[in-house]
C-alpha cells in the first residue's frame, strides 16, 4: 500500500489521498460607489440596542413554546 493510500477496517478498497478538502478563502471585495453608499444607509436603519433585546426576549419565548412538548388534552371522547 502506497503512502498516499490508506485503508479503513470497513473498507475493501483503499482510498486515494486527495489532498485538503476546504478551498481557501477569498479576501472580501473592497465597495466602492453605489454600494459603498447603500451600505452606509443600510446601516442608519439598524434597531436601537432596546429593540434588539425587546426582539431577542421574544426569539427566547417563542423557541420556548415551540420545543416544549405538545400534550394532549384528553382522550376526545367525552368531550375533553
Amino acid at each position: 500500500m502506497s503512502r498516499r493510500e490508506t485503508r479503513c477496517i470497513a473498507d475493501t478498497q483503499p482510498r486515494r489521498y486527495l489532498g485538503p478538502m476546504a478551498r481557501p478563502i477569498e479576501s472580501t471585495p473592497v465597495l466602492e460607489g453605489e454600494d459603498a453608499e447603500r451600505l452606509l444607509r443600510d446601516l442608519e436603519n439598524v434597531c436601537s440596542p432596546e429593540e434588539a433585546k425587546r426582539r431577542m426576549e421574544w426569539a427566547q419565548v417563542q423557541l420556548a413554546d415551540m420545543m416544549r412538548p405538545k400534550v394532549p388534552r384528553g382522550d376526545g371522547k367525552n368531550g375533553d
